[in-house]
């Protein structure tokens, strides 16, 4: 009776505290997602085109700046860290986020960081690797309201062909409800 009791206490009993974050309440800056058209270049193919899905509910419409880097992958599957630091070609940059004139804004940002793909990426490598893919990623840093707020985007550069065979987001078609389009 008395391990039932104990157990039964661990079991009712909640973890952490009333300052535990909510994941789905959108309070602070957060960025929700990095977007690209192109997930799966070519090396040849120059400069890819990113934009983020952020969050500023608070903001009132403001201009954010933070910075970006871009790099061959570190491996960051594997376990290695986020960073750039491996990376002697690093790529650095900038990125504002402009919400003015947008109260509650969560979405899109208007704004596009333009991110050149380096043509030597997959010069000494194997060609398993050339086909299969070498990942370049690119990580945004922001510090708002005194906190920092970092996302990244991995892009899969490869020789498998030409745009038509390379990977691209899907493309949502009709969604039918009762059998009408909706």
């Amino acid at each position: 009776m008395k391990k039932f009791f104990l157990v039964s206490l661990f079991l009712l009993s909640s973890c952490g505290g009333d300052d535990f974050q909510k994941v789905e309440t959108l309070e602070s800056f957060r960025i929700l997602g990095v977007f690209s058209l192109t997930p799966e270049v070519a090396p040849n193919v120059g400069s890819v085109d990113l934009q983020l899905y952020v969050s500023d509910v608070n903001g009132a419409g403001r201009s954010i700046t933070g910075t970006t880097q871009g790099c061959i992958d570190p491996g960051i599957a594997l376990g290695a860290e986020v960073s750039c630091d491996h990376d002697p070609a690093t790529q650095n940059g900038a990125y504002t986020i402009n919400t003015a004139g947008m109260d509650l804004f969560t979405g899109l940002s208007p704004d596009i960081a333009q991110v050149n793909i380096p043509n030597t990426i997959l010069l000494g490598r194997s060609s398993r690797e050339q086909f299969n893919g070498v990942g370049f990623i690119v990580i945004f840093r922001f510090n708002v309201d005194g906190k920092d707020v970092t996302a990244f985007k991995r892009i899969v550069v490869t020789n498998r062909g030409t745009t038509n065979t390379t990977n691209t987001n899907p493309i949502p078609g009709t969604m039918n409800v009762n059998g009408a389009g909706v």
